[in-house]
């Protein structure tokens, strides 16, 4: 792989752990305990707090398109995409 190609993919692997990182703090305040919270917003705000979260999990899917075992692994080391080695 290439140098550009491996900087390439640690770019797409950071950014896809940061939009995880969101989405699963924003998943968060929708269940639980923190969805209290959640089903007190009037459902304008709830319908727009689901589609930010829809909106990041279909950024990770295109991210991940771009992320073959392969392209991972090869000279990059053995990186981590969403908290999994």
């Amino acid at each position: 792989m290439s140098e550009q190609k491996a900087t390439d993919t640690l770019d797409r692997i950071d950014l896809l752990n940061q939009k995880l990182a969101q989405l699963d703090a924003m998943l968060v305040m929708a269940y639980g305990e923190g969805g209290e919270v959640f089903r007190n917003m009037n459902d304008h705000l709830q319908d727009n707090y689901l589609w930010a979260c829809s909106t990041l999990a279909a950024d990770c899917k295109d991210l991940a398109k771009y992320l073959s075992p392969t392209s991972v692994e090869s000279g990059v080391g053995r990186a981590q995409v969403g908290g999994i080695a």
